[in-house]
């Protein structure tokens, strides 16, 4: 039986994640909502605002270790955004816009897992981690597929996608040493609701996404599971530091 402990566990890729794994293993979900479809008694949801808790994350994580588990897995998929997510273009970006969001979606987010990875170290505990970046994190936003809807380019989603990819090759090189295997997912377009929550627009974005992939369409969540499975698994056991792009070959041409 695996501990996992999910960061985004109720959103569109972590609820596939925690729909494979919680029957059999621990799983412990940190997010602001519970999705209310696991019911079991592996199954532990502990509601957090990371960004808000952004400077005693550390204590809260070693506190709920304590009560829960201490994950010898961790999967995060979360994904933080702050006031004004959507001004971050280069039409309406300014510099609070920008500072907040990085300091939200890339600082918040990697302070949190260096808090949980310094709790494993001070434990001397082996783990396997997963983050989750995006194609968007290797190669530039194509602004066509956004033609004649409200959606625009994220200056910060780039910058923070690729960050990630990042972090992971500096802080595999370090925690190797101590036992834990930090490994990254990037993620192609995956259907499902956009921010507009607008049919119309998620229908255009689709058709105009799946012209445009080698594949001939998006993904499901689903289709991530293998590689999230990999990477858990003692199979991988020399995978370190790695990003596997999962994406139909969307950035391959």
């Amino acid at each position: 039986m695996k501990k996992i402990l999910i960061i985004g566990g109720s959103g569109q890729i972590g609820t596939e994640i925690i729909k494979k794994y919680y029957k059999d293993n621990l799983i412990l979900n940190i997010d602001l909502k519970d999705n209310k479809i696991f019911r079991n008694k592996n199954y532990f949801f502990f509601k957090q605002n990371i960004f808000k808790k952004k400077k005693k994350l550390k204590d809260l994580y070693i506190k709920l270790f304590k009560k829960t588990f201490t994950p010898d897995i961790i999967i995060d998929t979360s994904y933080l955004v702050a006031r004004n997510w959507n001004k971050n273009n280069f039409d309406n970006a300014n510099y609070e816009t920008l500072n907040t969001n990085i300091n939200a979606n890339l600082t918040t987010s990697i302070w949190n897992i260096l808090s949980m990875l310094q709790i494993l170290k001070e434990k001397k505990r082996k783990a396997s981690v997963v983050l989750f970046s995006s194609i968007y994190g290797i190669v530039a936003q194509d602004y066509r597929l956004y033609n004649g809807t409200s959606i625009k380019e994220n200056i910060v989603y780039n910058l923070s996608k690729s960050a990630i990819i990042h972090f992971v090759k500096m802080s595999a090189n370090y925690y190797v040493k101590k036992g834990i295997r930090i490994n990254c997912i990037s993620p192609g377009g995956i259907e499902g609701k956009n921010k507009d929550n607008n049919k119309k627009i998620s229908f255009r974005i689709k058709k105009k996404y799946s012209s445009q992939s080698p594949i001939g369409r998006m993904a499901d969540a689903s289709e991530l599971l293998s590689a999230v499975d990999f990477l858990i698994s003692p199979s991988s056991s020399y995978v370190v530091g790695a990003n596997i792009v999962v994406d139909g070959g969307w950035s391959v041409i």
